[in-house]
């Protein structure tokens, strides 16, 4: 018989009843909290391993122009929808890109790219003509200048530090105690 118990414990949660003196709620809170942070950085992960071979090179070159010309081709709304589809694909992946190795390029094509996928379905799916301007022309010409915003910043990010990168930021870690030792 499977319990709540059994599948906790197959999962690497440790319960705690509410009455025990010893529970620490922050490590309750932090196990549940690390699980999900593991989770969601695999997916990210599968999902950036997965679509990385179409994306990046040639092929995502290839696969850019397959979907822009498979969107022309339909045209009208639908065709839009099938561009927005790779434009989301794209700007999802280099939003994972960019949380995983931090590729200049990847801080403005990730976002750039995701918004204009949104605005791209909600011109397809949007009743009447209030965004009938966005059409598959001017998805194109936001795909591409967001592209070259990216590879811009990036060579002036390459050309002033010599990577391409951008390092983080982290602030570095104040001890929690002073000990004679340490003085």
């Amino acid at each position: 018989m499977l319990t709540a118990g059994a599948v906790h414990a197959r999962v690497g949660i440790q319960l705690v009843s509410e009455d025990d003196m010893n529970a620490d709620p922050g490590q309750r809170s932090g196990t549940l909290g690390t699980l999900g942070a593991r989770t969601a950085s695999h997916v990210v992960y599968r999902y950036r391993r997965a679509v990385e071979p179409a994306v990046r090179g040639i092929a995502g070159v290839l696969v850019t122009v397959a979907f822009f010309a498979a969107g022309g081709a339909v045209g009208g709304r639908a065709g839009l929808a099938i561009a927005s589809i790779w434009v989301a694909i794209a700007g999802t992946y280099c939003l994972a890109n960019f949380w995983h190795c931090r590729e200049t390029h990847c801080a403005v094509t990730g976002p750039g790219w995701t918004l204009a996928a949104l605005l791209g379905f909600a011109a397809a799916l949007a009743p009447g003509t209030s965004l009938t301007w966005y059409r598959l022309n001017a998805a194109s010409v936001v795909f591409v200048v967001v592209l070259s915003a990216g590879y811009g910043l990036e060579w002036l990010a390459a050309a002033r530090t010599g990577r391409r990168a951008l390092e983080s930021r982290r602030l570095p870690r104040k001890p929690e105690r002073e000990y004679a030792e340490d003085r």
